[in-house]
């Protein structure tokens, strides 16, 4: 396997302010990769610096126990790859532009994909954006703290978590989702909705637009706290076979 591990984040601390057009560890094709106890600095928010971590065709990842601090577009980038697991990680203050707009976690064609018990704090678009341009299957999301995400979004569509077209069997369960433009938005791209999304025992509060936005076939929907949000606790368009069950709904905007 390969192997890349500090001794903690407070003591292992890769920082390149100043360094241009840099992706700090890329690669194609690996298996059994082990990234952890690291903090990722870029050191500033310079629109020449760019993802900490670029990864393509990977498989059997595991990102621990790191930060990822500061920098333009998105921070860690997931091609192709699949059995993913990332796990206790910190993501600080991601700024972008239209095009590369910054989020903390960019997935393209990813299977088996675990996210847990990270937190994100002033990211310009998304915590995490699963592009289903190319096939997304199976990802869980779960324990975040997600906080502040799509606030500073030169678009519209900025938030906590974003699931677009051909995203299948998505799970988003026991998460805490406040302060962000929308806290989760799973919409269809050229006619291809996502399918299968459960979103489940999450807290999601003070959005400034929707608490959960869906355009989906075959969605749980169920025992939410979902308050206090710009817009719709929950707004539901061009969907189908949607289960909606024992959500806490109240003082959003224009309904539950």
């Amino acid at each position: 396997g390969h192997k890349i591990r500090g001794y903690n984040v407070n003591n292992t601390i890769l920082k390149y302010n100043g360094v241009t057009n840099n992706t700090l560890i890329t690669s194609n094709l690996l298996t059994d990769v082990l990234i952890s106890d690291i903090r990722f600095d870029l050191g500033t928010n310079d629109d020449n610096l760019y993802s900490h971590i670029n990864l393509y065709n990977t498989t059997n990842l595991i990102i621990k126990n790191c930060e990822f601090k500061n920098g333009y577009g998105s921070q860690l980038r997931l091609n192709g790859s699949s059995n993913v697991l990332i796990d206790n990680c910190y993501f600080y203050g991601v700024t972008g532009a239209s095009g590369n707009p910054g989020e903390a976690i960019y997935c393209n064609g990813i299977t088996d994909l675990t996210i847990d018990k990270c937190k994100c704090v002033d990211i310009m678009d998304h915590f995490l954006y699963l592009d289903g341009s190319g096939d997304v299957n199976n990802v869980i999301v779960k324990n975040c703290d997600l906080q502040y995400t799509g606030k500073e979004n030169i678009l519209t569509n900025g938030g906590a978590i974003a699931i677009y077209g051909n995203c299948k069997d998505i799970f988003i369960k026991n998460n805490k989702i406040s302060n962000c433009k929308v806290g989760i938005n799973c919409a269809m791209r050229d006619d291809i909705y996502p399918h299968n999304i459960f979103i489940n025992d999450n807290n999601i509060n003070n959005s400034d637009q929707d608490g959960i936005y869906i355009e989906v076939i075959n969605s749980s929907i169920c025992n939410n706290f979902i308050y206090q949000n710009g817009q719709d606790g929950i707004s539901i368009r061009k969907s189908s076979n949607i289960n909606l069950n024992n959500n806490n709904c109240f003082e959003n905007g224009r309904c539950g």
